[in-house]
């Protein structure tokens, strides 16, 4: 009797396996992207109002993310950088000066500016900043000299990929890029990208208003992503504060 029972169990699991794997797509269970929203603050036109509202609008979605700020602006104005005192939020240093690292200039120079960013950051925020994104997303063979000598794990500065440091070297890992400053059609973007194993990284800045921001959030909830923070992708604990 309990062989029975056995097969007769054992042929309903396969017919319902057979049903699910037969299934429309939109029966099939959801690919969730692992999904990283990146900010940057470039310039001081709009802060700290800007800062606070993202940071209100990041914490009631409940949604990770990196920001990134130049040294400068956050010893002009700490409330900004401070306004993303949260476990979720990741801070990186985008150089002191927001400098272009691909300029001509001295090495030395250079070295001092990647590490003064993170120094400033560290001091303002209470923390110990692990990222890094080049100011204007411009680089050259330097980069990881340079960031290798200021103990900066990870590298957010390009369209279609991130770089985090492993077993002595900065490994490539490729990413699906939307900039909202210069793109238009993220719904479309989006539906591209529905299938993909790639990271998929938004970059805004503080010149996008919080307003598309929020819409952004709520496109990107729709498609029922997985966002993450800088450190949950890399596995790297990229922002160590001082009160954690």
């Amino acid at each position: 009797m309990n062989l029975y029972l056995g097969g007769i169990i054992a042929t309903i699991s396969i017919v319902i396996l057979g049903i699910i794997i037969a299934l429309p797509p939109f029966f099939q269970p959801i690919h969730r992207n692992n999904t990283l929203l990146v900010f940057s603050i470039i310039n001081a036109d709009n802060i700290p109002a800007w800062c606070i509202e993202l940071s209100d609008l990041l914490e009631t979605n409940n949604v990770g993310a990196a920001v990134f700020i130049s040294g400068k602006i956050a010893e002009d104005h700490p409330d900004c950088l401070k306004s993303f005192d949260m476990t979720a939020v990741d801070i990186g240093s985008s150089t002191y000066n927001y400098t272009d690292l691909t300029l001509p200039a001295d090495y030395a120079m250079l070295v001092e500016e990647v590490r003064m960013g993170k120094e400033a950051i560290d001091k303002v925020g209470g923390i110990d900043s692990k990222s890094f994104k080049a100011p204007y997303g411009k680089t050259d063979e330097n980069i990881y000299s340079l960031l290798n000598r200021s103990g900066i794990l990870a590298d957010f500065s390009y369209q279609d990929r991130y770089h985090k440091f492993y077993e002595g070297q900065f490994i490539r890992f490729d990413a699906a890029v939307y900039d909202a400053k210069t793109q238009s059609g993220f719904k479309s973007f989006l539906d591209a990208n529905a299938d993909t194993e790639k990271t998929i990284q938004v970059n805004m800045d503080n010149t996008v208003p919080i307003s598309e921001i929020g819409t952004i959030i709520d496109e990107l909830k729709d498609k029922q992503v997985t966002f993450v923070n800088g450190s949950t992708l890399t596995g790297l604990d990229l922002t160590k504060r001082e009160n954690s």
